[in-house]
């Protein structure tokens, strides 16, 4: 325990994201935020870990663009938590399944976000582990052997066309790194000699060809090397413009010398801009082999296979234990490279998501309502292009869902809403990028170029009167739906506007960079009781009256702590161990034990224990497991001491002795007196 861990106020922080958090951190000292923050982040809610609320808190963080969705599961016991990732196989292979993912911290999960360049992500909790992503859209049966019916484009080099078309696409790509080739055809081969070895690779390059981006392709070349280096071939895609998107390495061929052999690649393109790919086969950078390098090509076919093909889909079964309507809620991955998921409930489509953005992040979204009768069903996930991950999906009972809906409305009556928005992660930006300030709020500020500027929509879920605090340096115009208004700033400190009146609903809140370029860290949000209100961000977390002071404690081992407490009020003890649910607080007041508390997390990380007693408290902090490890060890020392008395006895009984015959003679006689039903009371 911590000189810097007091007692909160009435109420505390619960499981707080990490970005909201430094945020928080930023404007108050961490001990001042322990004594005075009375806050809930919204978003931030654990599926399993928070059953029930023992406190309304005094402040409510909405995080980003979040909902009262994690809210509502938090409070709900009828819901239906339904994990794709129980339906698939402990597989990593997303570019060819929906694959699982323990968590979003996963190795498997993390390396493929690495691939994909996803790099800077908002970091949260999980709802519940597990999840499963994939970016392939087609399922290909293997040894697919196409009719020339599918056939789209050919070259077999026995006409001068041919062999004309592919030696200008690979000798009018800018020298080659001053590779000396000659490209000649023979007898219907198209024969390529490299004749030196330089730095950079060397490519044999198809005529683009015109194609589909919902079709599905497949490529055959029969090709042969002799003394070739390192031959490998790839996909290169372009837009309507014939501007170059992407390369693709699809295939290795063989390095030195080979002998005919038919190359088959199956082909779907990356997303939906591509219009045209070229097949390209790579060869040559700094050979090493003995030199000319040949490489030989006797055809090159392209077929159209998409009606051999299915979509990548995955079926998750779930139960209804009871017929009626139900709210159907899905958590998925909004990222730069995503694209979109359809979501079936017993084969009809309810709804296609949309799931690419510049904030990478997981989402939730409500699916709407739908009439299921008790028993089996099937929900079916189809990937339809892009990157995509999916972590959970919720049923709800509509009557469930309204009856939270109106709990938390009258949990918002008195309270302050505070909207928080970090500039980096949270909003979507124009001509910005993000750089490193060690004054910045998550040691990251987001720089916007003259013109450019940050934007995003929130939801107010009560109508009032509302403080927009915005934290930058420079000049900026701040646009709130309609309504316009200038603030500079010549250091990194807050401006504020209003209070303004917003009424329940969506709004939009966008920053723009005037002239000069400008720094944007954080925006704030909250409510305030009346139009002449001037309440800081400073002022939201003051403190008026600690409910509880902490008069000593002491470490007694590594899994036990005594503190004594004088409490005025119930109060939120923030113990700083790594969370672990199997801590618990043991209460005494006046000597007797009046409640045993089980850890909660708060801020995610640290354990906190929500004491409803008040007086003069007694209150010993204990590692559970370390009970069990005790009561283990006091049945092995009795077992020991028996087993040695034993042993004595036996060896006196051997020897004659009289006090260990009597004891024998009186541990035979026992059973007797058990006889007949055990001992009795008198008549």
């Amino acid at each position: 325990m911590s000189q810097r861990i007091f007692i909160p106020n009435t109420t505390s922080i619960v499981v707080g994201g990490l970005p909201a958090y430094a945020s928080l951190v930023d404007v108050i000292y961490i001990n001042e935020l322990n004594v005075g923050a009375s806050v809930i982040f919204l978003d931030s809610l654990d599926i399993k870990s928070i059953r029930d609320f023992h406190h309304i808190p005094d402040h409510i963080i909405i995080v980003g663009n979040s909902s009262i969705i994690p809210f509502i599961l938090a409070k709900l016991d009828k819901k239906i938590v339904i994990q794709p990732a129980a339906f698939v196989k402990r597989v990593v292979a997303p570019e060819k399944v929906w694959s699982y993912g323990y968590s979003t911290s996963s190795y498997s999960f993390q390396s493929t976000l690495k691939k994909l360049g996803i790099n800077e992500w908002a970091w949260d909790f999980d709802y519940d582990c597990g999840l499963v992503f994939t970016w392939a859209r087609y399922s290909i049966p293997s040894n697919l052997k196409p009719s020339n019916r599918d056939l789209i484009k050919s070259w077999e080099f026995s006409s001068q066309d041919d062999c004309l078309l592919w030696i200008e696409n690979t000798l009018s790509k800018s020298k080659q790194f001053n590779a000396l080739q000659k490209l000649i055809c023979i007898d219907g081969i198209l024969k390529v000699e490299l004749y030196n070895s330089t730095w950079g690779w060397k490519t044999i390059n198809s005529p683009l060809i015109p194609v589909d981006p919902q079709h599905v392709y497949q490529f055959v070349v029969k090709i042969r090397g002799v003394n070739a280096h390192k031959v490998h071939i790839k996909i290169a895609e372009f837009d309507s413009s014939k501007k170059i998107i992407d390369v693709k390495c699809v295939k290795n061929v063989g390095d030195g010398t080979f002998d005919w052999k038919v190359v088959m690649l199956n082909y779907v393109p990356s997303n939906t801009k591509v219009r045209y790919v070229q097949l390209q086969i790579w060869h040559g950078h700094l050979t090493d082999k003995p030199l000319p390098n040949i490489i030989m090509i006797d055809y090159v076919k392209v077929y159209d296979i998409t009606k051999y093909s299915k979509r990548v889909t995955l079926d998750v079964p779930f139960n209804v234990p009871g017929s009626g309507e139900y709210r159907l809620l899905v958590r998925y991955f909004e990222n730069e490279r995503g694209g979109a998921i359809r979501v079936y409930l017993d084969g009809r489509l309810v709804a296609e998501v949309r799931t690419v953005s510049q904030l990478n992040r997981f989402v939730w979204r409500d699916l709407g309502t739908f009439r299921l009768e008790a028993g089996r069903h099937v929900l079916t996930l189809e990937n339809v292009e892009g990157f995509n991950a999916v972590n959970v999906f919720v049923l709800i009972p509509v009557e469930e869902f309204n009856k939270i809906v109106e709990e938390f409305e009258k949990l918002l009556e008195g309270k302050t809403i505070i909207y928080l928005f970090e500039a980096e992660s949270d909003m979507f930006k124009v001509k910005a990028r993000t750089v490193k300030d060690v004054d910045a709020s998550n040691g990251e500020v987001l720089y916007l170029e003259s013109g450019g500027y940050a934007w995003q929509r929130f939801e107010i879920v009560r109508s009032g009167y509302y403080v927009v605090a915005v934290r930058l340096s420079g000049s900026a115009r701040i646009v709130i739906d309609n309504n316009s208004f200038t603030v500079s700033s010549s250091g990194l400190g807050f401006c504020y506007l209003g209070p303004i009146y917003l009424e329940k609903g969506e709004h939009t809140i966008r920053v723009e960079a005037l002239v000069k370029p400008l720094y944007l860290d954080v925006v704030w949000i909250y409510s305030v009781k009346s139009p002449n209100s001037r309440v800081t961000v400073e002022d939201l977390f003051k403190v008026e009256e600690e409910p509880a002071k902490v008069i000593r404690y002491e470490r007694i081992d590594p899994t036990l702590w005594r503190v004594e407490v004088v409490a005025r009020k119930p109060f939120m003890l923030v113990f700083a161990e790594a969370y672990d649910s199997l801590w618990e607080a043991r209460v005494y007041k006046g000597g007797k034990l009046v409640e045993k508390v089980r850890s909660i997390p708060v801020y995610g990380v640290i354990n906190g224990f929500w004491i409803n007693a008040t007086g003069n408290l007694t209150i010993v902090i204990r590692y559970v497991p370390q009970d069990w490890f005790e009561f283990g060890l006091k049945i092995s020392v009795t077992t020991f001491a028996l087993c040695v008395f034993y042993l004595v006895w036996d060896w006196r009984r051997g020897r004659g002795d009289r006090w260990a015959v009597l004891l024998g003679e009186w541990v035979r006689s026992m059973p007797r007196c058990f006889k007949g039903g055990g001992f009795r009371g008198a008549a």
